[in-house]
């Protein structure tokens, strides 16, 4: 029997190797350029997976899901001067002393509409070719690419407070996937108002209070929240003459405002609403309103896709809520 025989081995890493190596995450992390972003907005969103403790396989897969309904342009890898040009490149971390080289030869990207499970549908996926990522080397991703002069990528063009990505990875190339914890959450908010919307019945009976709503929207449709500034709404006779006139506070978190007018007489009426929102000159809009000898109701959509007769339901609230409200997932 050899001197030495059956005796311990010694370190064959570094001390420094084994710290580094034990404060990652087995499945590894994500991170984003952006937290927030506007409805629409061109941009260059850049996606970083650092690979965790596992390391990634030769052949291993790392792949970025988000949901199906969404609108954000589909990402492409054939132009890269051409809107929504999509790259993936490797970015190898310092190695130790004595530590080996990451193997691995190139990273092939693609965009799958129908690469992963409902809802989270949509996919872009990164494979690794000819060879391996160690430990805390990053996948940089970048969708809407600039570098060859491209456009960059158009956000989703309605708001959701937590646009979510969510990652798996296949670490030993084996095709089996594993979600990386922690989804990645970015706020589309809505951009500068450019429109304004005055919601009311436009028929109304005996000893009717009128509601009359206002909301102002951005260049796609999402309703803006406002600073504190005045709504004038003005009921107008069939002459053109004020009859009644109200300024409402547009509250800063709000997306509407309210009031009410009362109409004695039967005969057509027009309600004029000024905006007056920021950055904007003479948003305002007119909507015609007859006053009837009989009671009315009018019809208010309800998600999903049903509707109701009801006399007491503010008109409007439920469209508006609907374009703000996201799939459970």
């Amino acid at each position: 029997m050899s001197e030495g025989a059956g005796q311990p081995l010694g370190r064959v890493s570094p001390r420094e190797f084994e710290r580094f190596l034990g404060g990652l995450p087995f499945l590894g992390t994500l991170s984003a350029s952006h937290a927030r972003l506007e409805a629409g907005q061109l941009v260059e969103l850049v996606l970083s997976y650092e690979v965790g403790a596992s390391g990634l396989a030769d052949s291993g897969r790392f792949k970025l899901t988000y949901m199906f309904y969404s609108d954000w342009g589909d990402p492409q890898t054939e132009d890269p001067r051409g809107a929504n040009y999509l790259t993936a490149a490797f970015l190898p971390r310092p190695g130790f002393p004595g530590e080996s080289e990451a193997t691995v030869k190139r990273l092939r990207v693609r965009f799958d509409s129908k690469g992963h499970e409902r809802p989270y549908q949509k996919a872009i996926i990164v494979d690794a070719i000819d060879g391996y990522l160690r430990p805390g080397d990053r996948i940089h991703i970048e969708r809407g690419d600039r570098s060859a002069g491209g456009p960059g990528t158009r956000a989703q063009t309605f708001a959701e407070d937590a646009f979510k990505l969510r990652a798996y990875v296949d670490v030993t190339g084996t095709s089996r996937l594993a979600p990386v914890p922690g989804d990645l959450r970015i706020a589309i908010v809505p951009g500068l108002p450019t429109q304004l919307h005055v919601i009311t019945p436009r028929v109304t009976g005996r000893r009717t209070r009128v509601p009359v709503f206002a909301r102002v929207d951005d260049a796609w449709g999402n309703p803006c929240p406002l600073t504190e500034h005045l709504a004038q709404f003005t009921l107008l006779g069939r002459d053109g003459a004020a009859l009644d006139r109200r300024e409402v506070p547009w509250m800063a978190a709000g997306l509407s405002v309210r009031t009410e007018f009362s109409i004695d007489d039967p005969g057509d009426y027009r309600v004029a609403v000024d905006g007056r929102a920021d950055n904007q000159r003479g948003l305002s809009m007119r909507v015609p309103l007859r006053r009837d000898k009989s009671a009315t109701c009018w019809y208010s959509l309800r998600p999903p896709s049903t509707g109701r007769f009801c006399k007491s339901d503010p008109p409007g609230l439920d469209v508006r809520q609907s374009t703000m409200r996201p799939w459970s997932g």
